[in-house]
């Protein structure tokens, strides 16, 4: 299996307590089966909300609360959300040039 030239993405799912479930990946180029913890997984359909995140991940959270309130200010119900890394991080990179995509799925209110 080849993994696409898309750039890794991160979904978010139930949030209770002090947990989070969050699935990591890779678009590809194909359906695969299941393996251990390897497992097939899709991006929900429909309206979407985006911001592009500039900078580091420490400001994420301010990002999502700004995309939250874009939301919530429109009457929509927000949905799932994913982070999708435009930028691929590294360690030796400025933390200033990342580019992280905010995608939180929406329906009316």
């Amino acid at each position: 299996m080849r993994v696409s030239p898309a750039p890794a993405l991160a979904i978010y799912g139930t949030v209770g307590g002090q947990a989070m479930e969050i699935t990591v990946g890779f678009p590809v180029d194909r359906l695969i089966r299941p393996d251990a913890d390897v497992v097939p997984s899709v991006l929900p359909s429909g309206r979407t909300a985006r911001l592009v995140h500039s900078g580091s991940f420490d400001g994420l959270d301010r990002s999502w609360d700004r995309l939250h309130s874009w939301i919530t200010a429109r009457d929509l119900t927000p949905g799932t959300r994913w982070e999708v890394y435009v930028t691929e991080p590294n360690p030796h990179m400025d933390p200033a040039d990342l580019r992280t995509e905010l995608n939180w799925s929406i329906t009316p209110a």
